[in-house]
């Protein structure tokens, strides 16, 4: 029963969030690189940011989306990391 209970918290976890990244990134960025036009390839990276999140069963919130302006604007990560820019495009409009 310990054996099983180290599975589920200790391996499961990471490996359904390892097999999930891989296979639905790869999938969506095959689709993000063939669709044509910018504006559709951000909302379909967008979209397949928060779906990523989601199936991983990791909660995205965000908070102070009210205080970026309305013209473009550059928005930087204070620490670095392989998920940030999956994050900031997920989580920004």
């Amino acid at each position: 029963m310990a054996f099983l209970r180290f599975f589920l918290i200790r391996l499961y976890s990471p490996l359904r969030i390892w097999l999930v990244s891989l296979s639905f990134g790869l999938l969506t960025t095959v689709v993000v690189i063939l669709l044509p036009g910018r504006g559709r390839r951000r909302r379909m990276a967008h979209w397949a940011g928060v779906q990523l999140f989601r199936l991983a069963g990791l909660p995205l919130r965000t908070q102070g989306l009210d205080h970026l302006p309305a013209e473009a604007c550059i928005v930087a990560a204070n620490h670095a990391s392989y998920l940030d820019g999956v994050i900031l495009t997920a989580a920004l409009p």
